[in-house]
């Protein structure tokens, strides 16, 4: 078995009864792995991870294999940074039932405002969409076009605006990444987990914000360990809701990367 927070912990390891023998078994106790298979995985996991499925501590259980930690989150709400003049915009559509349409304005990593309403209408939020972006004078706008934001992101084109796509299930961007997650979603929220603990990101005093960013789950998927978010509605199954606000902060983090601070002359990378 593998290290987990259930009975097994309690039986062999806690408190450990007399009838009971604990024998540990790591990768490297394996003659048949390959030369590679600990080092790729020691890339490819989170640091719980390497210590609990490589390691086998049994106390490396903190997280619930939750993105971004509870402590990372509160110390981001409303922190000093300096705000780089880039000024951008991120939408996560509705759905359908009581999803939220979320358009996130932001400079830089930093939150400025959030938009969110249960309208579903495409027409509609293309006009907000368009409206926020002019008003702040935004470099560039990213909406998520998986599903309904396809008709957003056609009619905010139509309007003039600076807009990409962000396509949650396409492949990661650059070599070394694709070997390391499954697909683009999972490759922005583990771009936005390094910049919440390396406290580069400030966000508002949001309650569903907050809640959310903090119960999005991640998995390794297929025999190559790539790392993989919860789909949104195992999310919402668990949590009676969408993760919309989250999802939109993730992708405006993402495209941080991406757009020029005027005053700075670069690019982050």
């Amino acid at each position: 078995s593998n290290p987990a927070d259930n009975w097994l912990k309690d039986y062999f390891i806690d408190n450990p009864r007399e009838d009971f023998i604990f024998i540990q078994a790591l990768p490297t106790d394996n003659p048949h792995l390959s030369d590679k298979y600990i080092t790729d995985l020691r890339k490819i996991y989170p640091e719980e991870w390497v210590q609990r499925y490589l390691e086998g501590d049994w106390n490396a259980l903190g997280g619930d294999n939750r993105i971004i930690q509870y402590d990372w989150i509160k110390a981001a709400v409303n922190r000093e940074i300096t705000v780089p003049e880039k000024p951008i915009l991120s939408c996560d559509p509705a759905a359908f039932g009581d999803d939220e349409t979320v358009i996130m304005y932001g400079k830089g990593p930093c939150v400025m405002h959030i938009d969110a309403n249960r309208k579903q209408d495409p027409m509609i939020s293309a006009g907000r969409f368009a409206r926020i972006h002019n008003k702040h004078n935004c470099k560039l706008g990213i909406i998520e076009t998986d599903g309904l934001g396809i008709g957003i992101y056609s009619r905010v084109q139509d309007l003039g605006v600076k807009v990409t796509r962000f396509q949650s299930g396409s492949r990661p961007v650059g070599e070394a990444s694709r070997d390391k997650f499954y697909n683009l979603k999972a490759q922005a929220w583990f771009n936005a987990r390094e910049m919440f603990q390396e406290g580069k990101v400030s966000i508002p005093n949001d309650d569903v914000l907050l809640r959310q960013l903090q119960s999005v789950r991640y998995d390794v998927r297929d025999a190559g360990g790539k790392l993989i978010v919860e789909p949104k509605a195992k999310f919402k199954t668990r949590n009676g809701q969408s993760p919309d606000r989250a999802d939109a902060l993730i992708m405006l983090l993402w495209i941080n990367r991406f757009v020029h601070d005027s005053n700075r002359k670069f690019a982050k990378q």
